[in-house]
């Protein structure tokens, strides 16, 4: 039977360097439903997430280059930055490594020349050199590294390390010792050729530059010089796109169908990113369904030609709000989902402790209402724009003339940001003004104390325009 799969194309809203779109995919889940039934377990068709953020690129020389772009999850000290960073996980970051931020490639070099990873937890990595500044939490941050040496890259796209032992290894310890540790990373799976010596699904939970930490302890004793086998396959489903060896802005999601699709293949698709759930078209008609083998390596996902996409979405970047409240708000004025609409109006009633609490949304007045609209579009602010230049530059006159002029235009326009229609300026967007011309109101029937968003539109309009009779042209 041949396979029946979906190809989306992500991209984002507006371009963006390759390190900014890895986070719009961190937590991305896709669900594909068929259009016009009740979405459940049994009804899904297909769904697709983002793995661990691993790009293993194959070099012309024979050489692999690995990427890894994973967001802190914490910040440093405000002084006195040190040597190591936090992340949820850090899967995929080899020893060996070098660390970059965004800035670094617009010209900038945040982390001094040679500073490479030395150690790695679970949850933490250690650096060779200092951290030279302040990093905030979700601050992006990629690891680089070139496998050439005693590593392979195999057909189904798993990565294969290989280390000689430097001394004994004693039975029920768990740490291997080698002269390098280059390459290795948590979660890889550990082997050796002969039997019985390292147990089944054994581990990495850490390596510092001279020795490996396992899962399990050694069931025997390993020798001086005994090859060590490190292999780790990336997972597919969302998989980031390379742009001239680097991370690009593109996203390929493959959804496979778990059951022969009709003729006509009509279907709704779900995005969330963690708890946000991103707007996209309610409905895809008559979507093409590819037949042909099914992609299983990063590589393949790369490769399928443009007239095989099913569909493009485009991700709006996540807020910077980790309380941010996810609602979708139709762009056609039709108010949102009741029962999302009745939990975000939950959420911003908890959160928001200005507003006390009633027992029953419909106590709430209606001042309290707009401040619970606000708060619902407010919370899924995103990132401020920061400026090209330092703002003594952009806004201190020299010899009474703007020095950066055109930047500063530029820094003032940005700070509307037009995917998501906010301002940055004190000033709501569309969305807020929608939200603020809205009542909440109390439904009955089947939908007790739940709330709904009622557009109040206006019966007329007025718009005024200046008229010149003059029809001379010079």
């Amino acid at each position: 039977m041949s396979d029946n799969y979906l190809v989306i194309q992500l991209t984002p809203t507006s371009p963006v360097d390759g390190f900014t779109f890895t986070g719009y995919l961190e937590g991305l889940t896709i669900d594909v439903y068929p259009a016009n039934t009740k979405q459940t377990l049994t009804t899904r068709l297909g769904t697709a997430s983002y793995p661990v953020p691993l790009m293993l690129i194959p070099q012309s020389a024979g050489d692999i280059l690995g990427w890894v772009l994973v967001p802190t999850s914490a910040a440093t000290p405000q002084t006195n930055f040190g040597k190591v960073l936090q992340f949820d996980s850090t899967a995929g970051i080899a020893v060996g490594s070098t660390p970059y931020i965004s800035a670094d490639f617009f010209g900038d070099n945040f982390f001094a020349s040679g500073t490479v990873v030395t150690a790695v937890t679970e949850s933490s990595v250690t650096l060779s050199k200092d951290i030279p500044g302040y990093l905030s939490a979700q601050t992006i941050v990629a690891f680089s590294l070139d496998y050439a040496l005693n590593a392979t890259l195999s057909p189904d796209g798993t990565l294969t390390v290989t280390r000689d032992t430097t001394s004994i290894a004693k039975k029920n310890k768990t740490t291997l010792p080698f002269a390098s540790t280059t390459g290795i990373f948590t979660g890889m799976s550990v082997t050796t050729a002969s039997v019985g010596y390292i147990d089944d699904n054994t581990t990495v939970t850490a390596a510092d530059s001279t020795s490996v930490t396992l899962s399990k302890p050694l069931l025997k004793d390993i020798a001086s010089g005994t090859a060590i086998t490190f292999t780790y396959t990336p997972g597919t489903g969302i998989v980031q796109h390379p742009e001239d060896g680097k991370p690009g802005s593109v996203a390929t999601a493959i959804i496979p169908l778990n059951a022969p699709p009709p003729p006509y293949l009509d279907i709704a698709v779900v995005v969330t990113r963690g708890a946000e759930k991103i707007p996209v078209d309610d409905i895809y008609y008559n979507v093409l369904v590819n037949t042909s083998p099914l992609p299983v390596i990063p590589s393949q996902y790369w490769n399928i030609p443009p007239q095989d996409t099913s569909l493009y979405i485009s991700l709006p970047p996540p807020p910077t709000n980790k309380n941010a409240i996810s609602l979708v708000i139709p762009s056609d004025g039709t108010p949102p989902n009741f029962a999302e609409l009745k939990h975000a109006v939950t959420i911003a009633m908890q959160n928001d402790p200005t507003i006390p609490p009633p027992s029953n949304i419909a106590l709430l007045t209606p001042d309290q209402c707009l401040q619970v609209a606000y708060d619902i579009v407010w919370s899924q602010q995103l990132s401020l724009p920061a400026p090209p230049d330092q703002l003594e530059k952009l806004y201190t006159t020299k010899d009474g003339k703007d020095q950066d002029e055109q930047d500063r235009q530029k820094f003032e326009g940005d700070r509307c940001y037009p995917q998501q229609q906010q301002c940055f300026i004190g000033k709501p967007g569309p969305q807020s003004r929608l939200l603020c011309s809205c009542r909440i109101l109390l439904c009955a029937g089947d939908w007790p104390t739940a709330a709904v968003l009622i557009p109040t539109p206006a019966p007329t309009a007025a718009i005024s325009a200046a008229v010149s009779t003059d029809l001379s042209h010079e």
